[in-house]
């Protein structure tokens, strides 16, 4: 028993300090787990932005290609698709910042644009498929991405 001249001090017992301590580490675990998937998927979703790009720049590029006779396009250096003969497919190659390189070998990302014609219609169809890591074997694998895109041109 406590005699009156003695007060009593407020605390917090070892237990308490124990068990607060368990929880706090507990939510910060979570937390630093969370955060490595959260940047996992920026990344993905960086990638995903940076080929979305490439690709509407291929488009564009080629676009501009032939404006005048025997011109190449600005950008990548592309020649005109000719529609009267089986236009080939174009393959480009890009590093991870997105800059054109000239082989498989310094690519992250391929790039491929397939022109095709119908003798009997009057438009042409590009589709576009951009695809990385650009060194895959066959098919997507987990982790590998690809995006397609089509436009139709007279």
């Amino acid at each position: 028993m406590k005699s009156p001249d003695q007060r009593s001090i407020g605390g917090f017992t070892l237990l308490e300090v124990i068990i607060s301590l368990g929880v706090f580490v507990f939510a910060i675990t979570i937390i630093l787990a969370s955060l490595g998937s959260s940047s996992s998927a920026a990344a993905n979703d960086a990638r995903r932005t940076l080929a979305g790009e490439i690709l509407n720049s291929c488009f564009q590029d080629l676009s501009l290609a032939g404006k005048a006779p025997k011109e190449k396009s600005p950008l990548f250096g592309l020649e005109a698709i000719s529609w009267n003969a089986n236009p080939a497919p174009i393959e480009l190659w890009f590093d991870t910042a997105g800059t054109r390189v000239p082989n498989k070998d310094q690519a992250f990302y391929k790039c491929e644009i397939v022109p095709t014609k119908d003798a009997a219609a009057p438009v042409g169809n590009i589709s576009g498929r951009i695809e990385w890591p650009a060194k895959r074997a066959k098919g997507p694998a987990e982790g590998e991405t690809e995006l397609f895109t089509s436009v139709l041109l007279p």
